[in-house]
C-alpha cells in the first residue's frame, strides 16, 4: 500500500493528492510498465520481434560475410595455384606420351649411325681391311672407336646385341667384306638398317 510522502499517512484511492494534508502525489506507473516480461512490447512493421530473455542470439550477418568471402578467396587461391600446374602437368604428360615413339626411334638411328661410323674406323685401323667379327661389334668391344657408347632409349642402358626395342644386329658377310646393321624401334620393327 503506498504512503504520502509529505505526512506518511496511506493514501486512498487513485487520487494525485493525499487526502489527509493535500499534497501532491507522484502518479504510480501502471501494472504492464512494472512487469515488461509479462507483455510483450510492441513490433513495429518490418522490424523483427526481440529475442525472448535466455535465447540463443544469431550469427552477425557480417561474420557470415566475411567467412563467406574467405572461402571464396582460398578457393580463387586454389584455382590460381594449383590448378594450372595440375592443367600443364596433364598436357605435358600427354605430350610426352605422344612424342616418346618419334623420339626413341630417331634415338635408336642415332646410336646404329654412331655404331656404324665404330665398325668403319676399326675396319680402317685394321691393317687386313675387313669387317670386324660379331663378337668385337659390343659396347665392350668396340667401345674405344664409339664414346659414348649410344643409349638404349627403351631401357635406359647401353645399346647391346640382340633384337630388342632399342637394340642392334651386327651381321658380318662372307670373308668381312661386308655386314648389315640393323637397329630395332618399341614394337620390334626396324627402323634403320646400314649401310
Amino acid at each position: 500500500m503506498p504512503y504520502c510522502s509529505s505526512c506518511g499517512r496511506p493514501l486512498t484511492g487513485e487520487g494525485r493528492f493525499c487526502a489527509a494534508c493535500g499534497a501532491p502525489q507522484a502518479v504510480a506507473p501502471p501494472a504492464a510498465a512494472q512487469h515488461p516480461a509479462q507483455h510483450p512490447s510492441p513490433v513495429l512493421p518490418g522490424q523483427a520481434p526481440p529475442p525472448a530473455p535466455g535465447a540463443r542470439q544469431p550469427f552477425p550477418g557480417w561474420a557470415v560475410a566475411f567467412f563467406v568471402i574467405l572461402a571464396i578467396s582460398a578457393v580463387s587461391l586454389l584455382a590460381m595455384f594449383v590448378l594450372p600446374f595440375l592443367i600443364l602437368g596433364s598436357i605435358f604428360s600427354a605430350v610426352e606420351k605422344a612424342l616418346p615413339a618419334v623420339d626413341r626411334a630417331a634415338q635408336v638411328r642415332s646410336g646404329v649411325r654412331d655404331i656404324q661410323m665404330g665398325i668403319e674406323t676399326w675396319r680402317a685401323d685394321n691393317a687386313r681391311g675387313t669387317y670386324p667379327l660379331e663378337a668385337v661389334v659390343t659396347p665392350a668391344r668396340l667401345g674405344r672407336y664409339v664414346d659414348p657408347w649410344p643409349v638404349n632409349p627403351y631401357t635406359g642402358g647401353p645399346m647391346q646385341p640382340g633384337g630388342g626395342p632399342g637394340d642392334y644386329d651386327y651381321v658380318r658377310l662372307p670373308a668381312g667384306q661386308g655386314y648389315t646393321l640393323t637397329g630395332y624401334g618399341g614394337d620390334g620393327a626396324p627402323v634403320l638398317t646400314a649401310p
